[in-house]
């Protein structure tokens, strides 16, 4: 044994057990881990296999001497048994751990030892009889930095008890009488809302939205009054249903800081981060806006008509904080809404799923309330069947799978088995609903089962928790539940054309996943949904990848954000030009937004962005191209010389050259001659690699735009993840645009002269009064990059990198370099080329076409936004998704192409499909510059093929450089003057 382990054990000697070994020897292990990692120090530490076993040996004896413990799993030291549940949802490994130990079992997972209780007797045993020693919540640092130790569901103490007798008389059944107008009010608008969505000839309806809407709006006519109410599918609602779920989810996390205190110094960065994402915050700033909107306007003065206003002169008086009132508010929201609405939503998929059952269910209401009139709660009593249903949703689908921890204030013998004092209890609600000791067929959904059965009557109920703290709101919810369900069930025949199954999505409650056919998709985290999985592959290969798993509509998840992928070129048709209307938007950035205030061409939307384009779109038309021809022809002479000044010194390296050209190029689409870039400029290198940085950094998700609730403190980690490289590029670049158009308004004031090009063509509009300077500054800058790089936008994906990948593809494939050099010869003869040449030059055209096909530079296009319901290939995209266009996957499908991987022009002879095109976008948002990008690509690649030779002594290969659009690795060339 080593050494240093053994004077641990010497130094603790007969007290061993008091001084909790465990938690000691742990840490000194830690410990030494960190005294390791921060100095490189192996030589004065040995630690092993032998050392590990003594110490979990000795543990058990010593620290658990004369106790019989719970079974469960194996635990190793410092660990425990994390690795046995490691990427497994919790109420799953509670199933699993049940069916394997029995009702009483536990789990050590770091310093913490949690004591699963399953079945109902014994949970009555432990929660009713014994209620005193396990009343308390388990303590949770994360939440209780967030609410102070204020609210309602993790309070404890005089406090919690003091709230919880105020919080109890509104949350009664008494109380619901007195509303009872006021619930079927809402319950009425919940009616009417789904019969308006039905009669527009939908082909379903997602009943989520307006369930979750109407029990928010009756919980906040209790706290709020009649003032406070949010709109059926409107913005706020989705935001506030987003503040739920995002909390809920949060709930069924394990942070490891909760687990494993003692390596927080090893990752502080990490547990911070994990603090300013938590969903609480921006809950409790939602909650908090809306008690000082009624703070404002109620003073104290008058009689309270709400639990608000009864706080609010709690706090006049002194004997209450607004913090306090803000984090009641969301305990209450939280505990009075989203059990009640996925409990409802649960009967209504049951019943989809059971024609018979809600048949059954239609015929007892119908015979005892008749057709005329709607139920009410004094009817309650007379509709058995009906809360029988009730009653076996919550037992069936187990709402809190495993309640809210609490913690045992002393030590407690249970059946046998010793819970100790500290012990972290869980209710193992999930596994008792479902578990064959309790019920014959636990899987079946089976409403009977309640009929005739005092037994069974009120087993449902520890769903709400049972002695102390017993849910005040519990008589509240079910006359609520009865309410919803009764009315919706007499108004309406639910029915589904395939089962909708018993799929959830776990957190502190289970919430049933979308009825209708949402795309298939990856596991999402709770949070984070996918947003790590960027981390471990380039987004393009990821989508590739999942493209091929799933088929081409598939979904993933970025924080708050739902994210569709569209694959293959019908499926994009389909969305972008025959439901154009659903999606022109482009998904607002509040990273870019928040640079250029919705300004600009790529990203704005609305009025201003068709103003935008009809602007540029008559500017750079065929006419303004062919006008433009000698220019265009004039800089891709001087990139020849260059390259040949160049070649003299050996290998060339051409992306420099190829960029400024292009730079150069849209310069005097937008600035006529007075702005030009030197091909070894300094100037040039800098903006160019401005270009570059912004495109490199603009490809990767955000954080602060998907998690938006948490944007000023994430700096530090969006480093690592490109953010402030985005931020700085874009500003840089827009810098230098502003000095442009600057000097140019010293000399144009918009009457002397015709404007000569698009930069004076919007300074005419600006001394109008249309555009704003600053409007103008973003649109050049915009303009700039999708006319450069490729493309920002579904607008111009190519010019450079287009120009560069086709270079080296006939560096790697000479024959096809000889064939169309072969072409130009003998179309052209000694001149070269004009865009007159382009139609009869086939397959220099097939060699730009099958470059845009096979290098896909813009891989993912720029994300736009559904803004209503829309179902493509079967699927339904909602409202708010983000819609990303799968241009890369698209572009490598077998199933669209031959040999996708290879690169082959000849697959474009005689061959009219205009496929290669999607890299220019579709529908409302095509690329303007489409024709201008066309004509300049032609005009580059075939004066480049006709004057000279290109080849490498090595093959230069199809690696890339990701961003919003993909860059070839840099490479050097041979180039030889033909």
């Amino acid at each position: 044994m080593d050494p240093s382990l053994f004077n641990i054990f010497k130094l603790f000697g007969k007290n061993l057990y008091l001084c909790k070994l465990h938690v000691d020897v742990n840490m000194f292990v830690a410990n030494n881990i960190i005294s390791i990692i921060n100095n490189d120090d192996w030589k004065h530490f040995s630690f092993n296999n032998n050392n590990w076993f003594t110490l979990q040996y000795m543990e058990k004896k010593l620290f658990t001497k004369g106790i019989n413990e719970p079974p469960g799993p194996f635990r190793w030291p410092i660990i425990g048994s994390f690795l046995t549940i490691r990427g497994k949802l919790r109420h799953h490994v509670a199933m699993e751990m049940y069916q394997k130990y029995g009702p009483i079992f536990k789990l050590q997972i770091g310093e913490r030892n949690t004591v699963y209780l399953a079945e109902h007797d014994i949970i009555k045993e432990v929660f009713v009889e014994k209620g005193h020693i396990v009343e308390q919540r388990f303590p949770n640092p994360r939440i209780e930095s967030v609410n102070k130790g204020f609210g309602l569901i993790m309070g404890n103490g005089e406090y919690h008890k003091k709230v919880r007798g105020e919080i109890s008389t509104f949350f009664t059944a008494t109380k619901f009488k007195r509303m009872e107008n006021e619930v079927y009010s809402e319950i009425d608008l919940l009616c009417q809302s789904l019969k308006e969505d039905s009669s527009k000839g939908q082909l379903s309806i997602e009943p989520h939205k307006y369930i979750k809407s109407c029990t928010v709006n009756i919980i906040f006519r209790l706290i709020f009054g009649k003032g406070v109410r949010l709109d059926y599918g409107g913005n706020e609602t989705s935001e506030l249903s987003g503040l739920i779920r995002n909390v809920v989810a949060s709930g069924g996390l394990r942070y490891y800081q909760d687990y494993f205190p003692y390596i927080i110094p090893i990752a502080k960065r990490v547990s911070q981060f994990l603090d300013d994402v938590s969903p609480f915050k921006p809950f409790h700033t939602y909650a908090m806006q809306l008690v000082r909107e009624r703070l404002q306007v109620y003073d104290g003065s008058t009689e309270p008509t709400n639990l608000l206003e009864e706080y609010i002169v709690k706090y006049k008086k002194g004997e209450i904080e607004l913090d306090a009132i803000g984090f009641i508010v969301v305990d209450m929201v939280l505990a009075g809404t989203d059990s009640s609405a996925n409990t409802i939503l649960f009967v209504i998929s049951s019943l989809c799923d059971n024609p018979d059952i809600q048949d059954q269910l239609y015929n007892e209401l119908i015979q005892v309330i008749g057709r005329d009139r709607l139920p009410n709660i004094n009817d309650k009593p007379n509709l058995p069947y009906t809360n029988a249903v009730i009653k076996e949703t919550l037992r069936r689908f187990s709402l809190f799978p495993l309640g809210i921890a609490h913690i045992a204030t002393e030590d407690v013998n249970i059946r046998g088995y010793t819970i100790r004092k500290g012990d972290e209890v869980i209710q193992n609600q999930y596994s008792t609903g479902l578990s064959t000791k309790e019920w014959d067929n636990p899987k079946l959904f089976n409403p009977s089962r309640f009929i005739n059965n005092e037994l069974s009557t009120n087993k449902n109920k520890i769903v709400f928790g049972c002695g102390p703290r017993v849910c005040p709101g519990m008589a509240f919810a079910e006359s609520e539940i009865f309410m919803i369900i009764a009315t919706l069930f007499k108004s309406f025949k639910f029915k589904s054309d395939k089962p909708i199954g018993d799929d959830s999505v776990y957190g502190i409650t289970l919430t049933p996943i979308s009825y209708q056919n949402e795309p298939p998709g990856p596991f999402k985290w709770p949070i984070f949904g996918n947003f790590l999985m960027m981390v471990r592959k380039p987004p393009h290969l990821l989508a590739q990848d999942l493209y091929f798993k799933y088929g081409p509509v598939f979904k993933m998840q970025f924080g708050d954000y739902n994210t569709i992928f569209l694959t293959e070129y019908d499926v994009i048709k389909e969305a972008f030009v025959d439901n154009a209307g659903a999606f022109a938007s482009r998904f607002p950035r509040p990273s870019r937004q928040k640079e250029n205030k919705g300004l600009g061409i790529v990203t704005s939307n609305g009025e201003y962005s068709k103003n935008v384009r009809s602007v540029i779109g008559s500017f750079v038309s065929n006419t303004t191209i062919k006008k433009m021809e000698n220019n265009i022809s004039s800089e891709i002479g001087c990139l020849c010389d260059a390259l040949k000044e160049e070649a003299k010194n050996g290998l060339v390296a051409p992306h420099q050259f190829i960029k400024t050209c292009a730079l150069n190029i849209i310069l005097r689409v937008l600035f006529g001659d007075s702005l030009h870039c030197n091909y070894n400029g300094q100037e040039t290198n800098e903006v160019v690699g401005l270009i570059h940085e912004f495109f490199r950094a603009a490809g990767y998700p955000l954080l602060q735009d998907y998690f938006p609730s948490i944007p000023s403190k994430l700096d530090g980690i969006h480093s690592k993840i490109k953010a402030k490289l985005f931020l700085k590029s874009y500003k840089e670049l827009n810098g230098y645009i502003e000095k442009v158009i600057r000097k140019r308004m010293e000399t144009f004031d918009g009457k002397s002269t015709e404007p000569t090009d698009l930069l004076e063509e919007t300074l005419v509009r600006h001394y109008r009064g249309e555009f704003q300077l600053e409007s103008i500054v973003y649109m050049m800058t915009d303009l700039i990059l999708t006319g450069t790089d490729t493309s920002v936008c579904k607008k111009q994906k190519t010019s450079a990198n287009t120009i560069l990948f086709t270079i080296s593809a006939l560096c790697d494939d000479p024959l096809i370099q000889k064939i169309c050099c072969k072409e130009l010869d003998g179309v052209l003869g000694d001149r070269l080329p004009t865009l007159a040449d382009k139609s009869n030059l086939p397959y220099a055209n097939a060699i730009i076409k099958e470059s845009l096909r096979r290098f896909s530079v813009a891989p993912l296009g720029v994300p736009h936004i559904a803004t209503e319901d829309t179902e493509i290939r079967g699927y339904t995209i909602r409202k708010g998704d983000q819609i990303i266009q799968n241009l890369y996957a698209t572009g490598l499908s077998p199933k669209e192409w031959n040999n996708p991987e290879v690169f082959d022009p000849s697959r474009f002879l005689n061959n009219d499909s205009n496929k290669y095109k999607t890299v220019f976008g579709c529908g409302p948002r095509v690329c303007l510059g489409m024709s201008l990008a066309e004509s300049e690509l032609f005009l580059i690649t075939t004066t480049l093929i006709k004057t000279f030779k290109f080849s490498s002594d090595k093959p230069i290969g199809t690696n890339t450089i990701f961003g919003v659009t993909l860059s070839p690795v840099p490479y050097q060339v041979i180039i030889d003057t033909r």
